[in-house]
């Protein structure tokens, strides 16, 4: 669609995701943290939807568990969850990536450090 000063707008229509995420289940665990096949599950499921945004030509930039939703399916032999990626308000296109990387250094580094590998926090993003 056509936003303010005819720029083009895209909308990326999402599933409801029940409300829960993968924060909410760690911290509902009381520090006992997740199964291992939990874990092993949930990381299977977020690797297979960054491999289709990468495919796709786009960068997530803000991967942290509270981006991860967790969604209930029914497949008729019980409930079961799936761990889809969420929040793309920082994605974004290879392109664009690029054009950033060229920028200072000040604009490279976005999102939540808590949540940053450590080669970004101790070279800033440079290595990246």
């Amino acid at each position: 669609m056509t936003g303010d000063c005819n720029r083009i707008i895209y909308n990326i229509l999402l599933e409801y995701g029940s409300g829960r995420t993968l924060a909410d289940l760690i911290k509902k665990s009381g520090g006992r943290g997740l199964s291992e096949s939990d874990v092993r599950c949930y990381t299977r499921h977020i690797l297979e939807g960054l491999d289709c945004v990468h495919s796709s030509g786009y960068v997530h930039r803000a991967l942290k568990p509270e981006n991860i939703i967790i969604v209930s399916i029914s497949p008729g032999t019980g409930t079961k969850y799936v761990a889809k990626v969420g929040d793309f308000g920082l994605a974004k296109t290879e392109k664009q990536m690029r054009k950033m990387m060229t920028m200072s250094k000040s604009y490279k580094l976005r999102g939540n450090i808590r949540c940053s590998s450590p080669e970004m926090v101790v070279d800033r993003g440079l290595q990246q």
